[in-house]
């Protein structure tokens, strides 16, 4: 095996683990490591987290930290948290955010959100989107849509998008509906559309929906399907009091309307 084919080491690495080879596993995952592969080393500390020797899977988390990177330390960091033990989860998470990986902070903050500690998961949210993160900054507009502070969640929701985040526009969408600007909800949706977001649509379709304007309801739907949303056709069966099922089963035709069932075709008589 050559030392320049860290790819292949880190295979090794990995059969050596599987073998409770540890001093093997440790021998090949170095030197993957030496070579600029820290893959071996992210894997023998995710081993060794499972097998409950936190200490030397932590240090080899940190030395598998390189500028930018620290995976480990983010995996060793949910790992703790679905232990339930929080302390030790926001450590880990806090050497990755310092090595420049705010995955860890973010997954602490989605499940805190989960557990119902909105406190916990916004102060979280708010360090990651401190330093420009747009998944910290979408998940602060979540919180403030469960608060019903619709302004609060259009702020942050714009931020987010401002710093390139996806899927957050819904939140804007969501404020307008809210507050009772129809016109601004859909002109956000339609912006959203064009990024390819569809909860926007989604929520678009439903105002419309309940305040009875079908056909605008109908088109949001055909937008959302366009762009892949799952719900939609689902949505669009129901607004026109269809079956569901046949929607999912046959979908919707050029015009959008039920297309015809499938079949298979009859095969050719044989000259």
């Amino acid at each position: 095996m050559e030392v320049g084919n860290p790819e292949g080491l880190v295979g090794l690495a990995e059969m050596r683990i599987e073998a409770g080879d540890w001093a093997g596993a440790e021998r090949f995952a170095q030197q993957a490591a030496d070579a600029g592969e820290l893959g071996g080393l992210n894997y023998m500390a995710r081993k060794l987290a499972e097998a409950g020797d936190w200490g030397i899977a932590e240090r080899f988390a940190q030395q598998a930290v390189s500028p930018g990177s620290a995976n480990a330390l983010s995996v060793l960091a949910e790992m703790r948290a679905e232990a339930g033990n929080w302390e030790e989860a926001e450590r880990f998470a806090q050497q990755a955010a310092d090595a420049g990986n705010l995955n860890g902070l973010l997954d602490l903050a989605e499940m805190r959100l989960k557990e119902g500690d909105r406190e916990e998961a916004e102060r979280l949210f708010h360090q990651a989107a401190e330093a420009g993160n747009p998944k910290g900054l979408a998940g602060l507009a979540e919180i403030q849509v469960m608060r019903k502070d619709w302004a609060g969640a259009e702020r942050f929701a714009k931020q987010a998008a401002d710093a390139g985040g996806i899927d957050v526009l819904a939140y804007v969408v969501e404020s307008r509906v809210n507050t009772g600007d129809l016109l601004g909800a859909e002109r956000f949706a339609n912006k959203a559309a064009e990024d390819g977001e569809f909860e926007g649509l989604m929520r678009l379709a439903q105002m419309w929906a309940d305040a009875e304007c079908h056909v605008k309801a109908e088109q949001a739907f055909q937008r959302a399907i366009n762009i892949g949303s799952p719900g939609a056709l689902e949505g669009l069966a129901e607004l026109r009091a269809e079956s569901p099922e046949d929607y999912e089963r046959y979908e919707l035709d050029s015009e959008g309307a039920l297309a015809e069932p499938w079949e298979w075709p009859e095969p050719r008589p044989r000259a």
